[in-house]
């Protein structure tokens, strides 16, 4: 049984189109312009959403997701609080909304329990940066009960032996890391290393391939968009949301920040 987050991929790759998923920051630039700019920039031709929970010690965030994680702790926002964003954007929408949390917040409500909430308020799937591939087997099934995807991260330094096994147990699909290191907007990436990355990857993993991390101009996307099914947009976004007035001026900036990448991406079918 295929939950959104599958069916969106399946149909992307039916059709020959390439994937667009963005990361918004739960409760930022507040939790009523969290689901608003999900609902319009759906619209705006996103695929599906990447829901950051914020947490006080996130070891793979760059500056600019740190910064927004901490302005919405400071605002009030929590687990339940979570839960109501993607409860409110269900009301108005069907598009694959995937939490990206660490271990820690789902630790702490009880794997089960936490599991069992995400799926039941809405998400389709999770990813979790600090947990390696052999701490997630043992809840994978808790997952897959639920019917959540649980999305493993490739790096760049990942063996061809390593690439294989993550393409076994991820579901939904494969989040390649453009560059070791953090999150963040980076104006070039190293196209020659990444382009080779990326079709290792391709030849050891049969489920879709995205890339994140670092991307923040239209331009870089061709130099890139034949070696994978999709790509990931996250700290380039959060830094236009940071200077915004109201909800309504943060879905207007969103959605012209974003219509060049949606053009560039959706140009031309993609290669295999």
């Amino acid at each position: 049984m295929h939950n959104r987050l599958e069916k969106k991929l399946l149909d992307l790759k039916r059709s020959g189109k390439k994937a667009f998923s963005l990361f918004l920051t739960a409760g930022f630039p507040s939790p009523e312009a969290t689901v608003n700019l999900v609902c319009q920039l759906e619209k705006a031709g996103v695929d599906f959403f990447e829901i950051g929970f914020p947490f006080s010690d996130p070891i793979a965030d760059g500056p600019t997701i740190q910064r927004s994680s901490e302005a919405a702790l400071k605002a009030g926002m929590n687990w339940e609080k979570l839960m109501e964003i993607a409860r409110a954007i269900r009301q108005q929408s069907d598009v694959p909304l995937i939490v990206m949390s660490y271990s820690n917040p789902l630790f702490c409500k009880g794997w089960e329990n936490a599991i069992r909430q995400l799926s039941q308020s809405g998400f389709d799937g999770a990813i979790i940066p600090d947990l390696v591939l052999e701490e997630s087997r043992p809840l994978k099934s808790l997952f897959q009960k639920n019917n959540l995807a649980l999305v493993q991260l490739l790096a760049p330094t990942s063996s061809l032996q390593r690439m294989s096994e993550i393409g076994k147990e991820s579901s939904g699909f494969v989040y390649c890391v453009s560059v070791t290191g953090v999150t963040g907007a980076r104006k070039d990436l190293p196209y020659p290393e990444t382009n080779d990355f990326l079709k290792k990857a391709r030849s050891r993993i049969s489920l879709p391939i995205l890339l994140g991390f670092g991307l923040s101009r239209p331009e870089q996307i061709p130099l890139l968009k034949g070696n994978c099914d999709g790509f990931i947009l996250g700290s380039a976004l959060i830094r236009v949301l940071e200077n915004v007035s109201s909800r309504l001026q943060a879905a207007q900036k969103a959605v012209q920040f974003v219509h060049p990448f949606v053009r560039e991406i959706g140009k031309e079918n993609r290669h295999d």
